[in-house]
């Protein structure tokens, strides 16, 4: 069975590959084993670790190759906005820092439930953005906070 995502402008489907808003998107196996990975994430740190295990388990694996195959997916995927697609969590790992809709057999999620989803990720979000303790981290969480309210008001408290 075939899964894809969709988030920012784009859409991942581990058979056909990468598609953006002006058609396929070239990915190595690679690369697009780890953006498989860190979908399926949904916004949680994928560890070096994992990576190198999954993407890589035939053999050791340099942490400048993960590096590098985190920088062929950003070039691959410019961010919207300000706001990464791939982030960084240093000292972690990597994770998917947009809201992700996973979709199979071309049915989607509730829409409550995709609205929730969103708002979740937007948390998360907004949680790591204040642990910076820096003026950007924290008006970025208050944006992310306010993001997450206006897609489901449940999450005002």
């Amino acid at each position: 069975m075939s899964v894809r995502y969709r988030f920012a402008e784009y859409a991942f489907e581990t058979a056909r590959g990468l598609e953006g808003p002006l058609g396929r998107i070239p990915l190595r196996a690679r690369d697009a084993h780890l953006l498989s990975m860190m979908l399926e994430g949904d916004g949680r740190v994928v560890t070096k670790d994992a990576i190198a295990g999954t993407v890589w388990p035939d053999r050791e694996v340099s942490d400048d190759s993960i590096t590098q195959s985190v920088r062929r997916l950003r070039l691959a995927m410019p961010s919207p906005a300000g706001r990464r697609i791939v982030q960084t969590v240093y000292g972690s790992g990597v994770r998917i820092g947009v809201p992700v809709e996973r979709l199979e057999d071309g049915a989607g999620p509730p829409a409550r439930v995709a609205r929730r989803t969103e708002a979740e990720a937007y948390l998360v979000s907004a949680r790591e953005a204040s642990a910076r303790r820096s003026v950007v981290g924290i008006a970025t969480a208050i944006e992310a906070a306010l993001h997450a309210i206006e897609l489901d008001p449940r999450f005002a408290q």
